[in-house]
């Protein structure tokens, strides 16, 4: 069996104290072999800006029950409906881990239904708003290449029929190269659904104005978004 000297040992500390500076997103959890260790980084979500185009002008004075909605697809992807749902009910399971609004329903039996059937069946369950999703952009790179979403969220009133919200944001993961350093290796750990991860940043970092402004607080500060 191999030993380490202690000169060795802190000669490995320093090297790796520096990279770690080059490399702030390594995380501590790594392959030892005889020769290196190999440490994963997990995958960084690159976000936009995610502009506003409509939003309330005061904070909302009551408790508000939503519905939500499977997103529409537009991009020709095999089985899009499959996708607009999945999409769509990880949405709506981010904003309510977030608690968003007080209550929030998916309802998934109809697809994605449109404005009207979107509001006929919110003005049934006796919500105040429904929240109708699209995706503008998809590229499923899977856990080899490089995946990209884009998505708009409309939340509408009830009972005017107003848009309320108008939100766009995209995100994307890069599947990174290797990169080898003096005594050890650094890879990228890619989730297996990458879209998945990034739709939990998209939706996370959208629902913190709406979360303000159904509380009855100042929705209008920036936000700094939560980095995964």
């Amino acid at each position: 069996m191999h030993r380490l000297s202690i000169p060795l040992l802190i000669l490995m500390t320093i090297c790796l104290s520096a990279c770690t500076q080059l490399e702030s997103k390594i995380e501590q959890d790594f392959e030892p072999s005889l020769d290196t260790l190999t440490f994963y980084q997990s995958p960084v979500v690159e976000r936009s800006a995610a502009p506003i185009y409509v939003m309330p002008r005061f904070p909302a004075n009551t408790a508000l029950k939503a519905v939500f909605f499977p997103f529409y697809v537009r991009e020709q992807v095999d089985k899009p409906k499959i996708a607009g749902d999945s999409l769509g009910h990880l949405f709506w399971q981010v904003w309510v881990g977030q608690g968003v609004f007080p209550a929030m329903i998916y309802e998934n039996k109809f697809g994605y239904p449109g404005k009207e059937k979107a509001r006929m069946y919110a003005w049934e369950k006796k919500a105040d708003i429904y929240v109708l999703g699209q995706v503008k952009y998809l590229l499923d790179g899977g856990s080899q290449g490089s995946s990209s979403l884009a998505i708009q969220i409309n939340v509408y009133s009830i009972h005017s029929n107003k848009l309320i919200w108008s939100m766009e944001h995209a995100g994307r993961i890069d599947n990174r190269p290797d990169m080898d350093f003096v005594l050890f290796k650094r890879k990228t750990w890619m989730p297996e659904s990458p879209l998945y991860v990034i739709m939990g940043a998209l939706a996370y970092d959208l629902a913190q104005p709406v979360k303000k402004w159904a509380a009855g607080q100042d929705f209008r500060k920036k936000l700094k978004p939560l980095t995964y």
